[in-house]
């Protein structure tokens, strides 16, 4: 499954809600999962490789070299990925804004066909409609759309959704990133963006999930969520929501309950 993250405006913590997703689905569901970008991922991806030994073979221009010539294919493309903790969570930043825009998309799209993952998310960096994230869009099975509680997040979803054909409406998960029910409550909110409650879902604020994940802190935070730490129950159950609204379906049910996730211990 293919899973756009998008946002209409800038710091709603698309990418908080994405390594979210990645981290607690690759742990509890014990799946595979590739993350991508439209933009780079150094923030990610850089506090992780300072701790590793560096290789002068995993980089961007030797994968690049290897997929044109077909040298290299199915999982053997995670080794030039950056794997997040001992979780199966790789981080390809394989966009770089500062040379050849138009043929690192080009190399994005390859790869985003190529690889071999039970879930891949590409977090949509920038405008939405330009035309080289839509063609990236326009592949993606789901969409979630990641706004905050503010007046001016919440009339650009409506003006979003307001834009979408019905196809397109079908795909898209409204995700309200750092909820506070203090400022208005999940209904009150669903009657301000104008849809049905079961359509929208929450990640509350918690004071540790952004520190956690821009230090590079993933195998904390997961063990954290899964296990189920006292000090993260509220994260425990939104990341389970978080799941279900991505993978799930009315008549499929695939994401596992909190007492099938794996134990501290457990492989």
């Amino acid at each position: 499954m293919k899973i756009g993250i998008v946002s209409n405006i800038p710091r709603t913590g698309r990418t908080v809600i994405m390594m979210l997703l990645a981290q607690t689905f690759a742990r509890s569901q014990r799946k595979r999962v590739a993350v991508f970008s439209t933009g780079e991922l150094g923030h990610i991806v850089n506090p992780i490789k300072a701790m590793q030994e560096p290789d002068d073979a995993n980089t961007v221009g030797v994968f690049r070299a290897m997929l044109e010539t077909g040298t290299i294919a199915g999982k053997a493309l995670f080794d030039y990925s950056v794997r997040t903790s001992r979780d199966n969570v790789f981080v390809f930043n394989l966009i770089d804004n500062n040379r050849f825009i138009g043929q690192s998309f080009e190399f994005l799209s390859r790869t985003l066909k190529t690889i071999d993952a039970d879930m891949v998310l590409v977090e949509i960096r920038g405008r939405i409609d330009d035309p080289k994230n839509a063609e990236v869009v326009n592949t993606c099975d789901r969409i979630l759309n990641v706004f905050n509680q503010d007046v001016i997040s919440i009339d650009l979803v409506k003006e979003r959704l307001a834009r979408l054909n019905e196809k397109q409406k079908s795909k898209c998960i409204l995700i309200c990133n750092r909820f506070d029910d203090r400022v208005c409550s999940e209904n009150k909110l669903s009657g301000l963006v104008g849809v049905g409650r079961k359509y929208i879902h929450t990640v509350e604020e918690h004071p540790v999930l952004a520190r956690m994940i821009n230090e590079g802190e993933f195998e904390k935070l997961t063990s954290g969520i899964v296990y189920g730490d006292p000090t993260m129950v509220s994260l425990r159950r939104d990341a389970m929501n978080l799941m279900r609204a991505a993978v799930d379906t009315d008549t499929r049910r695939i994401i596992k309950s909190y007492e099938l996730w794996p134990r501290n211990g457990e492989e």
